[in-house]
């Protein structure tokens, strides 16, 4: 399957248009028409952007398995023997892009739960400390309420 091909199947089950593909990786919409149409190919960096944005590791949108018409799942590592050097070069660069971003989107996932967790400790201690003021404000009106009850009995 070419790579145009393959794009249009994934945008299509996606649900996505065209422009919105192009907008979601950051290229003008005729270099994607482009793509599907096999007129051009995607740099690595963008092969990287498209795999991200259909739910695929890079090797699940570069190889397939043209008898069934499926990505290949839970294959060896995409072999760069027989590809040119500047491709290959391409290929790691991309990979290494795709691992600082997980890593960065980890770190902004446990600095947010962090943030949550503090969010809520701090909830929690307001919530106890209103719990006691009400206590004690209750406590204050009751003992103003005993002189009162006492007067109105006695009348």
């Amino acid at each position: 399957m070419m790579i145009g091909t393959r794009l249009l199947k994934l945008r299509k089950e996606h649900r996505f248009s065209q422009t919105e593909v192009a907008a979601r990786i950051g290229v003008c919409q005729s270099t994607y028409c482009a793509w599907e149409s096999d007129r051009a190919t995607p740099s690595a960096r963008h092969y990287s952007s498209l795999a991200a944005l259909f739910g695929l590791d890079l090797q699940e949108l570069i190889v397939t398995d043209s008898a069934l018409d499926l990505p290949l799942r839970n294959t060896a590592p995409l072999p760069l023997v027989g590809l040119s050097p500047m491709f290959q070069d391409d290929l790691i660069h991309a990979q290494r892009e795709t691992i600082a971003l997980q890593k960065y989107r980890i770190e902004h996932l446990e600095t947010e739960n962090e943030n949550m967790r503090q969010q809520l400790i701090t909830a929690g201690k307001l919530a106890g400390s209103t719990l006691i003021f009400i206590t004690s404000f209750l406590n204050f009106i009751s003992l103003l309420i005993e002189p009162i009850s006492e007067l109105i009995v006695t009348c």
